[in-house]
Parts: structure tokens; sequence; C-alpha cells
């Protein structure tokens, strides 16, 4: 397994980053022009399987917002997660995110997270942020569009 930070994909990882997205989330994306607000990814690499995780750091409301957190489903299980939220943590020292409540995951994020706002529809999640952001932060969080299409 090999993780690695990138600060810029090529046209066939972006491609690769698509597929992993959709495959793992189990839903075509709505968009993709997040793909322009990238500041860096965190990549798996499986020797045999190529991309097999990816989170991603958009920035969004003057803070890094983890836009993406995807573990193909062939692979969970087997410490990917660990290893990227690793590789996250010691290159971003402060972003938030969101997972749609009632997300299986959520608990994981819980345990990684400095704070958590739930909502009817999201759960706001942060990590390394001063109290002062967090109102931003989850008013953002809160109105972003959705990315995959249910």
């Amino acid at each position: 397994m090999k993780v690695t930070i990138k600060d810029e994909l090529t046209s066939e990882e972006e491609a690769a980053l698509l597929n992993l997205l959709e495959e793992s989330f189990g839903c075509p994306m709505s968009s993709v022009a997040f793909l322009r607000s990238i500041v860096s990814v965190v990549w798996a690499e499986h020797d045999e399987l190529g991309l097999c995780g990816a989170a991603l750091i958009e920035e969004q409301a003057n803070q890094n917002y983890l836009s993406k957190f995807a573990v193909t489903p062939m692979v969970r299980g087997d410490g990917v997660a660990k290893l990227m939220w690793g590789m996250l943590c010691d290159k971003h020292t402060s972003f938030f995110w969101r997972a749609r409540s009632g997300n299986p995951f959520s608990a994981w994020y819980m345990h990684r997270s400095d704070g958590c706002k739930q909502y009817a529809r999201w759960s706001v999640f942060w990590y390394g942020l001063a109290a002062d952001d967090i109102e931003d932060v989850v008013a953002y969080a809160q109105k972003r569009p959705m990315d995959f299409i249910s």
C-alpha cells in the first residue's frame, strides 16, 4: 500500500478518482466542479488494485474542507482509512467536513473530530479549528449542494 499527497492531478488521475468516488458512494456524481477547488488529495494505491482510497481537501469558507473521504469497498477494514487519516492530519492541521445524518461512518468520524453539530440532514464535524470559525463552517456545510445523485 502506498499513500501519498498530491497537490494536483493529471486527467487520468481525475478519471480514476471519479470512478473511485462513484464506486465507493454507490451513486453518480452530480457535478465534477469540485475538482477545480481541490487543494490536496490523500491518494492511496494498492499494488494490485490501483487507486483504492482518496481524501480530498478543498478551500471553502476560508478553511480546509474535507469534501470527500472514500475507500473502495473491496479494501474496507484493511486499515486504508486509518493510513489516509493520519496523512491527512499530518498535512492539514485543521479542516471540517460533513456526513449525512445516519451515515454508518459517523461514529468513526466522531472519534477523530474535535467537535460535531448534528442536524436533520447533516452532521458537521471539525478538526483543529478555532471556536470562532465553527459557525461559518457549519453554515457553509449545511448549504453546500449534494455531491452525488442518490
